[in-house]
């Protein structure tokens, strides 16, 4: 369905800011579908429009999906480390805590760490905060979902 939107960019609804090709997505998506072949053949063209989009951020996901499709057995934090304040927003989300309770503890804005929780979600390949934790726990970078 979204074959023919492969080579256009995806921009938020706001008009300005660029989430990435299309084709990026539909890599993504044939990935999680299971089939890596699919993926694989998105990827050129995700990466030939990022690089003339010269987006760094979205240059490290191409990257990211390339390195897992050439090794599925990685984690995905060995892929794309979490950051500083992602670990922070991490440590959190295992305690419960709203995204206006850790925007307010940690002195962000809940744009900012719904944003951060986004990139939880992306980079730990989760849907949800009780499963980010799990994975979490699972993958050492929690000791106890209770951890500060």
């Amino acid at each position: 369905m979204l074959t023919p939107f492969a080579r256009h960019v995806a921009v938020g609804g706001n008009g300005w800011w660029c989430d990435g090709p299309v084709s990026l997505w539909l890599a993504a998506i044939h990935h999680h579908l299971g089939q890596p072949e699919l993926a694989r053949q998105y990827l050129p063209q995700a990466e030939a429009a990022v690089r003339a989009l010269r987006d760094a951020r979205v240059l490290r996901r191409v990257e990211a999906l390339r390195s897992h499709l050439a090794n599925p057995d990685a984690s995905p934090t060995e892929l794309e480390p979490l950051t500083g304040r992602e670990r922070l927003v991490l440590a959190r989300l295992a305690t419960g805590a709203t995204n206006a309770e850790i925007a307010r503890q940690l002195s962000f804005s809940v744009s900012t760490i719904r944003n951060d929780t986004s990139a939880l979600y992306r980079k730990l390949a989760v849907t949800g905060r009780p499963e980010a934790v799990a994975r979490a726990i699972a993958l050492g970078l929690l000791t106890t979902p209770s951890e500060p």
